[in-house]
């Protein structure tokens, strides 16, 4: 009996730790992920990008226009918008860690990639105890979408993620407060507590998501654009079709829309961008962006952070020789 109570008194306080450090609790939740062959850890938006690779643009277009016609097509719930946008997100997003279009995006015979090379990512060298995700996890891929490069894992933050951020909207009512709490989540689970990294362009792409989804039934959201369906008495009626081309830019490119690193990451990447100057040599325009302006004032609610690194063609153009 009184082994029983000791037993007790024991799983008691690590109950009560767990309860008061959400810190804790992340960092068990990652490393238990890290573990599982299916997780998709943080992308390397930095090595080879020398290397031309086909655009997906069409494939992926073709990809999302055919879930919205079956499901169209099959639809009965009247003009519930938020079943249909739950419909969608179960078609191409998912629960799982990683999203139905993001797996196969990572697969696909059809879609170009970047080579897949943890041993030599700007990670390799990086402290594992601040770094999980992006030492263990797995890549997420890099392919060209409408001529930007971009990682798999933006595909399933899309939908995913933009769905959440489309609640959060509904359930605040403001498009600032669903982004603050997006950013929240970005800070704690998805980024910075378990790889280190605060993924300014996943902020983008949950934000392009959301848009996605309220275009679907309201017009002006995607510029002056009406909306991709209309309901009428119940049959739903497809007024024109899905691009990523009006969702997807430079800001979707960790390259050239630096995440925020935690400092113990910063000298480890640093070395290992310096291994990128023969590849910057070949192509240094894939390393700058033109005019950031526009995109700095689209994104200006979404908690964007200041990258902890430079920009890399400013640290290429002044550390190569």
């Amino acid at each position: 009996m009184q082994s029983q109570s000791k037993r007790a008194q024991v799983r008691q306080s690590v109950h009560r730790v767990f309860r008061e450090s959400s810190l804790i609790s992340a960092l068990i939740v990652g490393i238990f992920l890290d573990g599982v062959p299916a997780v998709g850890g943080e992308t390397d938006p930095y090595t080879h990008r020398e290397i031309d690779i086909g655009d997906s643009l069409e494939i992926l277009d073709t990809r999302v226009n055919d879930a919205l016609n079956r499901i169209a097509s099959n639809w009965s719930r009247g003009c519930n918008e938020r079943a249909f946008i739950f419909a969608v997100y179960r078609d191409l997003g998912g629960r799982h860690w990683v999203d139905k279009i993001e797996r196969w995006a990572m697969f696909e015979t059809e879609i170009d990639r970047l080579p897949h090379d943890r041993a030599n990512s700007v990670f390799a060298d990086a402290p594992i105890l601040v770094s999980t995700g992006a030492r263990l996890g797995n890549f997420s891929r890099t392919i060209n979408v409408n001529g930007v490069y971009i990682s798999t894992d933006k595909l399933g933050h899309f939908f995913s993620q933009g769905r959440k951020f489309y609640t959060r909207y509904q359930r605040l009512g403001s498009v600032a407060e669903a982004a603050k709490l997006t950013a929240r989540w970005e800070g704690l689970i998805w980024g910075n507590v378990l790889s280190g990294i605060y993924s300014n362009a996943d902020l983008v792409a949950n934000y392009e998501g959301f848009l996605f989804y309220r275009s679907l039934f309201n017009d002006d959201v995607i510029g002056d654009q009406a909306s991709i369906f209309q309901c009428n008495e119940g049959a739903l009626d497809k007024r024109r079709e899905f691009t990523w081309a009006d969702h997807i830019n430079s800001f979707w490119d960790e390259m050239l829309n630096p995440s925020y690193f935690r400092q113990a990451l910063v000298p480890a990447i640093e070395r290992r961008m310096l291994q990128l100057c023969a590849d910057f040599a070949l192509r240094p325009e894939r390393y700058r962006m033109e005019n950031p302006g526009k995109l700095y004032d689209r994104y200006q609610t979404l908690a964007l952070r200041d990258s902890s690194v430079q920009p890399i063609s400013h640290f290429l153009d002044a550390n190569c020789k």
